[in-house]
């Protein structure tokens, strides 16, 4: 039989309640979920550098920020003015990795790769510029200074031109056209957008730079100077005008000026072996050889893989008769450029200097290091063999007759020298070139 159950009795009504409120329960708290679960997926969407940070805090885990690529640019132009160019360079490529479309950051990366003398990487970014908005005045202003930078003034002309029909008041358009302009022989128009560089932008170290490089290829060397003075004054820290300066302080004479302006790069950058560099050939001015040597070898220790550096301290070197050093010294110039000849044949010379050395050392002192090494026995084939090829790269090369005849002086040498039998023949000494006969070409030009 069926029992029929009366739900409103009070046994029944509670048992009921009771089961609602646990279905209500379930419901809140699968809500509730829910909702944890939309906030936490807002928040990761919204914040995630917060939520990074709290995951790393709660797993004990030292969190490496993110910066923002406006938090990088910013450093990058303190960087900047501090003169540290290769930190700026570094953070602005990071900001452009984050924002490849952002030109704010693409021309600031660009100007610092042409201050480091990266001008095809400043030209590519140039074209990326140009990619992302082709009517953005900084981008003519970029690549036609790095065609500028890349010996290209001619082609630079057109664009910068090009640009000022975009923006006719772009300072860095007036600029650039003064470099361009100097470096194409057309001087009046270098000077006036020098000029016209500096009033539109008096606080841009850049523009007083510009105008000086004008004035100085014109002659006016002390209005040159002057702008480069006040080039100084505006950014202190950076370096390309103490550079040019101290050439025109050189120029006319005033070598004390020069010398204490390459050393004040150095208290500002204290390894920028330019600045060694040409302190080293400050210092040969002015007859203070010891220093000079000095300071080329400091800008070997500093930055051996630059080849102006090994070439004037194998120079100085040479001249000092320390062949054994020389030697090493063009050793390395030639292994950083073979096609240099000056390296190339002093380097052979230095062989045949180096090999009458030990012979004569090794006969009174065989117990000598330098008997110990293959230029007793072959270092006078070594020099015939390294000179005859000179002979073919400097005929290839057309290269001066002055570098011809010493090749040539060098090979009548050691075929007539009596230290170097076997080479070609013992024949009578004549004489042996002295490296100031030889020592003719000049350093690689900084």
């Amino acid at each position: 039989m069926q029992i029929k159950r009366n739900y409103n009795e009070p046994f029944f009504r509670e048992r009921l309640l009771r089961k609602r409120k646990r279905q209500m329960a379930w419901r809140r708290n699968l809500i509730f979920l829910l909702l944890v679960l939309l906030g936490g997926a807002l928040l990761i969407a919204t914040q995630p550098g917060l939520v990074m940070q709290a995951t790393y805090k709660i797993l004990g885990i030292e969190a490496t920020p993110t910066p923002l690529p406006s938090t990088l640019a910013t450093q990058a132009q303190e960087y900047f003015y501090q003169g540290d160019l290769q930190k700026a360079k570094e953070l602005l490529a990071r900001a452009v990795e984050q924002r490849p479309d952002n030109i704010d950051y693409l021309y600031e990366y660009g100007m610092i790769l042409l201050d480091l003398d990266e001008s095809d990487a400043a030209l590519a970014v140039a074209e990326q510029i140009s990619e992302v908005d082709s009517n953005d005045v900084r981008g003519y202003a970029l690549r036609a200074r790095s065609l500028v930078w890349l010996d290209q003034a001619a082609a630079a002309v057109p664009v910068a031109r090009a640009g000022l029909q975009i923006n006719p008041n772009f300072a860095p358009l007036y600029e650039v056209l003064s470099w361009a302009y100097t470096a194409t022989s057309d001087w009046q128009q270098g000077v006036d957008y020098g000029q016209l560089a500096v009033e539109a932008d008096p606080g841009n170290v850049r523009a007083y730079w510009a105008y000086s490089n004008a004035m100085a290829t014109v002659g006016e060397t002390g209005e040159a100077m002057r702008l480069l003075e006040e080039a100084i004054r505006v950014h202190p820290y950076y370096l390309a005008p103490y550079f040019q300066l101290a050439s025109l302080y050189l120029a006319v004479s005033r070598d004390q000026e020069a010398i204490d302006l390459y050393n004040r790069i150095i208290g500002l950058e204290p390894r920028n072996s330019r600045a060694m560099l040409r302190l080293c050939q400050a210092y040969l001015k002015v007859g203070e050889f010891q220093r000079a040597l000095g300071m080329c070898q400091d800008a070997v220790d500093n930055d051996p893989g630059d080849i102006r550096n090994q070439f004037q301290l194998a120079m100085l070197l040479y001249d000092n008769l320390d062949f054994q050093g020389a030697l090493d010294a063009f050793e390395a110039c030639y292994e950083l450029d073979q096609s240099l000849l000056g390296c190339h044949y002093r380097m052979a010379l230095s062989y045949y200097y180096v090999a009458r050395e030990a012979v004569q050392v090794c006969q009174t002192n065989p117990t000598d290091p330098l008997c110990e090494t293959v230029y007793l026995t072959q270092g006078c084939q070594m020099a015939w063999d390294t000179l005859e090829d000179s002979l073919i790269m400097a005929q290839a090369q057309d290269s001066d007759q002055t570098d011809i005849d010493n090749i040539r002086a060098g090979l009548d040498a050691v075929i007539r020298d009596p230290y170097c039998t076997g080479v070609n023949g013992n024949l009578p000494f004549v004489s042996t070139p002295t490296p100031e006969a030889v020592a003719t070409e000049e350093a690689p030009s900084t």
